[in-house]
């Protein structure tokens, strides 16, 4: 259930390089690691709606020292994460390079986070010895097999010492995962693909929150979906990036390395030949399933949400209108689409789902496909279409919609063997996005 992308921060102030992929794997880490602070010292503001109501803050709970852990049939997600009011959690970085796994403490003996140069030093010893020994034993590609089969390994492994019972716990309860990764991609649309179907062999893939950084300089983001959406990793990318304009980089950059800290330790799990065969089918299954993956960047820079808002539409309304008339330029049909509605204006709100595939979006399609329809009919038919949405999508965000309601009842229905009732077998269902 992974969400993520490149490093916005790669369009702006960091260029992407190769000589400075380390560099930037520490500005990473230092301004995450700022957020974590934040967090957890409860510096973080309240979000608020459009019209000023507070939302649940709950799912930033689920950034840091959080972990899916795989079962037999169903899974449960672990967190050991505390404020500072609630107590101590454990400050150690899982890091993976070549395959081999690593724990370091990026803090100080005064709970101060590491200069930049000292997080350098960091990463630059961690590379350099991972390179020298070789491949490592790449256990993290477990992670990325199908959960059942997954959770019958991780039992496996655990039982063959209590030293991976020990590593298995850091690992869980580790704040996040740093990943200097051996692909060299060359664009944006390369590294969006890495971010989300790279090396199984190096990635943790059961971790809430995962940095990597390309050899050739590129920072992206792998999130674990489940405990938290995708606007809790917005929140800390803007973080990172307005914590970078405040701060002076080059005096960052000129910080002195701390030559007390402590050098990250390297980790192994005992392992027998059962797993080793494991680790090998796993990877090979998921370099297959993966290669069926294909991504693209893309950016349209001809205008944006300001040209929106000048002309009364808004930005997020506008471009799903624009979704269903490429579609269906490019497929002769309308298309059911899902589009997430937020729900935390609730207590522990998570989403909604929002159909966008409305009856005034059909008008709008079909007067652009009409020529001799006026400018003026297509501008008047594309505001419907547009308040349409704007006005489902505040019904969906305020706890109206169907669909969350109708996938439970489905779910608990199946599990407990009911008799489905008819509308779920319904053609229209599933032509609207049901099932």
């Amino acid at each position: 259930m992974s969400t993520g992308g490149p490093h916005t921060l790669h369009l702006s102030t960091l260029p992407p390089s190769p000589d400075k992929a380390i560099l930037y794997a520490a500005v990473f880490l230092h301004t995450t690691l700022c957020y974590f602070n934040a967090v957890r010292q409860e510096r973080i503001s309240p979000q608020f709606s459009v019209k000023g109501q507070t939302l649940s803050m709950d799912q930033f709970r689920g950034l840091f020292n959080a972990c899916r852990i795989p079962g037999d049939g169903t899974d449960s997600l672990y967190s050991s994460w505390k404020t500072e009011r609630e107590g101590d959690c454990s400050k150690l970085l899982l890091v993976l390079c070549h395959g081999h796994i690593w724990m370091l403490n990026p803090f100080d003996s005064e709970g101060k986070i590491l200069s930049l140069p000292s997080l350098e030093r960091q990463f630059h010893h961690i590379r350099d010895t991972s390179d020298r020994l070789g491949l490592g034993d790449a256990v993290g590609t477990l992670t990325c097999d199908n959960r059942d089969s997954w959770a019958k390994n991780r039992t496996h492994l655990m039982s063959l010492s209590d030293g991976n019972k020990r590593l298995m716990r850091a690992i869980e309860d580790a704040m996040f995962v740093m990943v200097l990764d051996d692909s060299e991609p060359k664009t944006m649309t390369e590294v969006s693909w890495e971010c989300l179907c790279g090396d199984p062999g190096n990635r943790w893939a059961d971790k809430s929150l995962s940095g990597i950084t390309t050899r050739t300089g590129y920072v992206c983001v792998n999130c674990e979906h489940t405990r938290f959406d995708a606007m809790v990793l917005v929140v800390l990318t803007h973080y990172q990036q307005t914590l970078l304009k405040r701060l002076s980089f080059d005096e960052m950059r000129r910080e002195p390395v701390n030559t007390e800290m402590s050098l990250p330790q390297l980790q192994n799990f005992a392992l027998d030949e059962t797993l080793r065969q494991e680790i090998k089918r796993v990877y090979s299954e998921n370099k297959e399933n993966t290669s069926n993956v294909v991504v693209n960047f893309e950016q349209f820079m001809e205008f944006g949400k300001t040209w929106m808002k000048k002309n009364k539409v808004h930005p997020d309304s506008f471009v799903q209108v624009a979704f269903q008339l490429a579609y269906y330029r490019t497929h002769h049909r309308m298309a059911s689409t899902y589009e997430t509605a937020t729900t935390r204006q609730f207590y522990h709100g998570r989403t909604e789902t929002m159909r966008s595939c409305t009856s005034d979006v059909k008008l709008f399609v079909q007067a652009m496909q009409d020529y001799s329809s006026t400018i003026s009919s297509k501008a008047s038919t594309l505001r419907t279409a547009c308040a349409t949405h704007d006005r489902v999508m505040k019904e969906c965000q305020d706890g109206m919609g169907v669909d969350r309601h109708m996938l439970g009842l489905y779910i608990v229905s199946a599990e407990e063997g009911i008799e489905l009732p008819e509308i779920f077998s319904d053609p229209s269902y599933f032509k609207t996005g049901g099932g």
